[in-house]
């Protein structure tokens, strides 16, 4: 009678050891590697999460994940800057995985500073003008050819003369560091950016507000010009040549009085008959007052007509050329990328004797050591010379433009006098030579590469 009522007892606990051995058998320890689809490089920090669980883990250095997950479970993948992606077990204990980037969800955050801001709150904030738009105008300097390419930024050149001084004035003036922008060429804070060759110019970026700027403290009061100089990409060989010659003459110019219209304005207006009598140029009065042609008043004008320049301002200027030959060979493989080059820039002005010419040289290798060593080195070196001529108030064209045409060109002596257009240029031809050389090597330590997340310590 006992042994009978054992046997249902029995039969429950074999039933609920069967249950539970096959509910064991339907859950299965997944293993995995998870890469990136374009470059194949293992991916850190990967979130590894059962669909409708709360189970989850992440990939360790090596991309690797652990998870206990159903035969019938559904695993989640996501990452910051890649798609989301989902993948059923199937009863399988090992799932490689191959993440996709999403660039679209990259675009939408931009680090300025300290924080991070959404692209669209910072557009007015941040201008790029890509270096093609720099390297296609033929100009003297770099921030010439930033002209009229970045709102809220004004591009003043102080004169025309070739090499002359151009300033940028970022949302209006300032009153700190002389009202001047911050330059940072490749990383490094420099005085001034006229030493550069246009076309070593990869990107410039132009930070307008606090947010942007704000790591670099107050010298960004008026702003940051942040220039990026081009670099050696992998790949064979590459040799290019770029170069332009042109051509310049005054877009206008201003008639002034000859010899003969200054001297007869010049006697009506003193009331002197020095050259002419009552308007009318060689005459002077006989007994009766009757105008008649005065022959020493002609010779005494024609003289001076002899003895000075017949127009100042085409003695003083000329058709202006401006030239340009740049060429950089580049290349390099995955270890070391390499960019050599070399640039010659001249320019005649239209006001003779005012020229500038600069050589420009630079070299910019990147070389990974180890695969978390690499080491950057940015050289050049810069050679002008500029003859200046007088400018602003003491400017040769304006002397050119109100320079008496009566008066001799030469003195007694043979010279020409001092205050003469012709002397000024000829006197005040002053030559000015700079030599700059910049070398910069930075060496940078990676801790933790992923796409989206870059640690590194220079």
């Amino acid at each position: 009678m006992n042994r009978n009522n054992h046997i249902p007892r029995l039969a429950v606990l074999l039933l609920s050891l069967i249950l539970a051995a096959t509910s064991w058998a339907q859950t299965t320890e997944v293993t995995g590697t998870v890469t990136d689809k374009q470059n194949g490089e293992t991916l850190i920090g990967v979130t590894v999460k059962v669909v409708g669980q709360n189970t989850g883990v992440i990939t360790d250095f090596d991309g690797h994940y652990i998870i206990i997950a159903d035969a019938g479970a559904t695993l989640e993948f996501t990452y910051m800057g890649y798609k989301k992606h989902t993948e059923r077990v199937a009863g399988r204990r090992q799932i490689d995985i191959s993440m996709v980037s999403d660039t679209q969800l990259l675009d939408e955050l931009v680090i300025i500073g300290y924080g991070v801001q959404k692209k669209s709150d910072i557009t007015g904030s941040i201008s790029s003008i890509a270096g093609k738009d720099v390297n296609n105008v033929p100009v003297s300097s770099a921030l010439q050819a930033l002209q009229g390419r970045a709102a809220g930024v004004n591009v003043i050149q102080n004169t025309g003369a070739p090499g002359g001084k151009t300033t940028i004035k970022v949302r209006g003036t300032g009153t700190v560091n002389d009202a001047d922008p911050l330059y940072v060429v490749d990383g490094f804070v420099v005085d001034n950016i006229d030493y550069l060759n246009p076309n070593d110019i990869e990107n410039v970026e132009i930070f307008k507000d606090a947010a942007s700027s704000a790591i670099y403290g107050s010298r960004a009061a008026n702003g940051v010009v942040v220039i990026t100089t081009k670099s050696g990409k992998e790949g064979k060989t590459r040799v290019t040549y770029d170069g332009y010659f042109g051509f310049s003459n005054p877009w206008k110019t201003i008639d002034v009085m000859g010899l003969e219209d200054y001297t007869l304005m010049r006697d009506y207006i003193s009331g002197r008959s020095d050259y002419s009598y009552k308007g009318q140029l060689y005459m002077s009065p006989d007994a009766n007052g009757t105008p008649i042609y005065d022959e020493k008043k002609y010779h005494d004008l024609d003289t001076i007509r002899h003895n000075r320049v017949g127009n100042y301002w085409d003695a003083i200027t000329r058709t202006g050329t401006k030239q340009q030959h740049a060429v950089s060979v580049s290349g390099g493989n995955d270890k070391l990328q390499y960019l050599v080059s070399a640039s010659y820039f001249n320019e005649k002005g239209i006001v003779k004797t005012s020229d500038y010419q600069r050589l420009n040289t630079r070299m910019n290798v990147k070389a990974q050591l180890t695969k978390w060593l690499t080491m950057t080195t940015n050289m050049s070196f810069t050679a002008d010379n500029r003859n200046p001529v007088p400018e602003g108030g003491e400017s040769v064209l304006r002397k050119a433009l109100q320079w008496r045409p009566n008066v001799y060109a030469h003195n007694n002596v043979g010279y020409y006098y001092e205050e003469d257009p012709v002397a000024i240029i000829d006197r005040d031809n002053e030559e000015v030579s700079n030599q700059r050389f910049d070398m910069n090597i930075s060496a940078e330590r990676t801790y933790l590469s992923v796409q989206g997340i870059l640690l590194q310590q220079s």
